[in-house]
């Protein structure tokens, strides 16, 4: 089979890293939910907390810039 695809060896070394090395701590994550569903789920928690924040930083920027009109217009529209 590996003779027909020249790529077939690539593709090969693709899925052992990530199966076999990158996945490896999201395997312990799921193996942790019939213990503690809180802590296979901090890896989301973490996630939400950063959107959030994030999420009211640009909120913060568009009262700022509605405040202060300084948008990105064209003298032509006005």
């Amino acid at each position: 089979m590996q003779e027909n695809y020249p790529l077939y060896d690539f593709f090969k070394w693709i899925e052992h890293l990530f199966v076999d090395f990158l996945f490896i701590p999201l395997d312990y994550i799921r193996a942790m939910e019939n213990e503690s569903w809180w802590g296979a789920n901090l890896f989301n928690w973490v996630f939400l907390l950063i959107f959030f924040v994030l999420f009211g930083y640009w909120l913060y920027k568009l009262k700022v810039f509605h405040e202060f009109d300084k948008e990105n217009v064209k003298e032509t529209h006005r």
